[in-house]
């Protein structure tokens, strides 16, 4: 069954002994605070156990190309990047799509221009993650070497883990892969 906020309040509404006499939560567990305290856990949760679970809901994004562009956005909602892959266009079939492989930061210079060689030279991409701090909110890229030459719609295909939402409405239900742990959420934010 679905947990909800309104779950998740009684749990904690249990480990707090109700009446929020511990802990000095004013209001007890149907307050503001505990509201924000089971969205810290429930944050702190999603974080924990992507590697066990971060096949059960990855998301897609795309990126069109443009020649001579190095640094694209990323989704904002990207938590972990999980494969990249190139070829995606307007008639592509299977056989033209490829990974797209990742390199360090520091070793972009070294595929700048020179691919790799060989029979697939020319499918030759690979990607880095860097963040921008030009912004008062810092802003993730990723970078592409060699740099596209040419521009294409929708031709990188981004598969990644999301960052979960938070709880606002008592309705809204937790993700499904973390409905067993749903009394976990409960303690953490009882800790908190």
């Amino acid at each position: 069954m679905s947990k909800t906020l309104a779950n998740l309040r009684t749990g904690l509404s249990y480990w707090l002994d109700e009446a929020g006499a511990i802990g000095g939560l004013a209001g007890g567990a149907a307050s503001t605070e505990s509201k924000q305290w089971i969205n810290w856990a429930y944050a702190d949760c999603l974080r924990i156990f992507p590697k066990a679970t971060r096949d059960i809901r990855l998301k897609t994004g795309e990126i069109s190309t443009a020649s001579g562009i190095e640094l694209y956005p990323l989704p904002t909602d990207l938590q972990w990047l999980r494969y990249v892959e190139a070829g995606w266009h307007a008639g592509s079939v299977a056989s033209d799509r490829y990974q797209v492989l990742p390199i360090a930061y520091d070793e972009r210079n070294l595929y700048y221009d020179n691919p790799i060689s060989g029979t697939n030279a020319q499918r030759a991409l690979f990607y880095y993650m860097q963040e921008s701090e030009e912004k008062a909110i810092p802003t993730r890229q990723i970078g592409f070497v060699p740099i596209p030459g040419e521009t294409k719609t929708a031709y990188i295909k981004l598969w990644y883990w999301p960052i979960g939402t938070e709880l606002s409405q008592e309705t809204d239900i937790i993700l499904p892969f973390l409905e067993d742990y749903w009394e976990l959420i409960c303690v953490k934010a009882a800790i908190k």
